[in-house]
């Protein structure tokens, strides 16, 4: 049987003014999901998180539409540095990256694997391991799951290919605290073709006899340049997000739903607009599949100047 769970779709908010304010942010572009940085990403220090901050977080958030928030660790972070000074220091900082989120109350913390440097790939993997069991056991009561998100592969990356993110989660003991975020760049530039139908569900399939698709709990759908955009913006949100939808009218609200996170907010009535005349176009003319096809390409090019977006994967099995 199908499953008909709506999508959770959002995007990277900024915590500009307060953490709190990333919920309103979130509201004000539409999105029923958001990531953020619970801190300054590019700084290892950073300025604690108050009781006040947290209470005023998670109050805005009880009373507002947003249903999932991600957290995404900062890009300092290395745990698999093979070097002892480098290593303790982003050890440090990933467990209060981990505390963070857990006094928050959000249960997602997104983080790159990170990287060998000039160790091995197996040494690297091992290393990343190791990390992750000290954090867990560090926090043995904590309900914040880690994400490992899949790399692109640049230089000494880990983490590029399924069978590596499955050799870390194998070697971590608590694997209950441990699931994967896809990035649609970092996975197509590492070589997974996602460009046809036929591929995208060849990659999902090799994902899920890898990995199991049970542990896939966020995605991002993002571009690094217009080549991306071309291949990507037409392919993968076609393939993510209508190849899952059962009917016309389905299809026609996600694509507002689609392009609420990508304009501001003063553009909402415009999308709404634009998806209500999507709608009629489809229902007379019953080309909804062209239709489809050049929107989301529209949305491609519109994207490039805006914010990533990414899906929580949240009970999402409709290919």
């Amino acid at each position: 049987m199908a499953d008909h769970t709506p999508q959770l779709l959002g995007a990277h908010v900024s915590i500009s003014g307060g953490i709190f304010k990333a919920i309103e942010n979130g509201e004000n572009i539409g999105a029923n999901a958001i990531q953020i940085f619970s801190k300054n990403q590019t700084r290892w220090m950073s300025k604690p998180l108050t009781d006040e901050d947290a209470d005023k977080f998670k109050r805005a958030w009880y009373h507002s539409s947003i249903k999932e928030v991600v957290i995404h660790d900062s890009y300092l972070i290395n745990l698999g540095s093979p070097d002892p000074t480098g290593l303790n220091k982003s050890r440090a900082a990933f467990l209060d990256e981990i505390e963070r989120a857990e006094k928050l109350g959000i249960g997602y913390l997104v983080f790159h694997p990170g990287s060998h440097l000039n160790s091995s790939l197996e040494t690297g993997l091992k290393t990343v391991a190791e990390s992750l069991n000290r954090m867990i056991v560090a926090t043995p009561n904590y309900s914040v799951r880690l994400l490992l998100e899949a790399t692109a592969g640049q230089g000494t990356n880990l983490g590029y290919t399924f069978e590596q993110l499955a050799a870390i989660i194998d070697m971590v003991e608590a694997k209950q605290r441990m699931g994967v975020c896809l990035d649609t760049a970092h996975i197509f530039a590492a070589g997974y073709d996602i460009r046809t139908p036929e591929n995208y569900e060849m990659t999902i399939a090799t994902f899920d006899s890898v990995l199991g698709l049970q542990n896939l709990f966020c995605i991002h759908l993002i571009h690094n340049n217009i080549c991306q955009i071309l291949l990507l913006a037409l392919c993968t949100f076609v393939q993510i997000l209508c190849i899952p939808m059962y009917s016309l009218f389905s299809r026609a609200l996600l694509f507002v739903c689609l392009l609420a996170p990508i304009f501001e907010a003063k553009f909402g009535p415009l999308v709404l607009l634009m998806g209500f005349v999507l709608l009629l176009g489809c229902i007379l003319h019953r080309t909804h599949q062209q239709i489809c096809l050049v929107f989301c390409l529209v949305c491609g090019f519109f994207h490039i100047f805006c914010m990533r977006t990414l899906i929580l994967r949240y009970g999402f099995h409709g290919h």
